[in-house]
């Protein structure tokens, strides 16, 4: 088959809500083209359609490690991918590497992405680094309230000079 008759091939069954099946013609597409990222990107949608999720996710980390992931979409799909997958640590490291290299950048997204590891670091008593994201949320944040998490934390542990300039 063409790799054009296996994309139609895949949409179609994409639409008759086979997507398990039209994401396993597109991981033959992307064995053939490994460095097309629109390829790669169709294959992400159809596993997370099809509610294979790890799939998704190990796809899009294979094309972060070579390098292929550049727009804020493939970044934060991944992203977001680690957090439903409840795996903060490869989260973190998604989204420390796509601010590294400018797919990311300064918003209420980023902020309320950062928000999430610190609660996750919150969560598990790791207070430095949790204060480390809350006031990289604070920096990006147009809002005022990640600001105020931040106070939150440090009057929590007893800093309260660093909690009221915070605040």
């Amino acid at each position: 088959e063409s790799e054009q008759a296996l994309g139609l091939k895949a949409y179609v069954l994409s639409k008759l809500d086979r997507a398990a099946e039209g994401a396993a013609v597109y991981e033959k597409l992307v064995a053939a083209h490994p460095g097309d990222r629109t390829i790669m990107m169709n294959a992400v949608s159809l596993y997370q359609q099809a509610d294979q999720d790890d799939k998704a996710n190990a796809l899009l980390e294979n094309a972060r490690k070579q390098g292929l992931l550049q727009s804020e979409n493939e970044f934060r799909a991944l992203f977001i991918g680690y957090v439903n997958a409840d795996k903060y640590k490869e989260a973190e490291e998604v989204l420390v590497d796509g601010v590294g290299k400018g797919a990311l950048k300064p918003s209420d997204d980023l902020a309320n992405d950062y928000t999430l590891i610190a609660q996750n670091y919150l969560a598990q008593d790791k207070v430095p680094q949790a204060v480390d994201f809350y006031g990289r949320a604070a920096k990006v944040a147009t809002s005022g309230s990640a600001y105020l998490n931040l106070a939150k934390v440090l009057r929590n542990e007893n800093r309260v000079g660093e909690a009221k300039a915070a605040a």
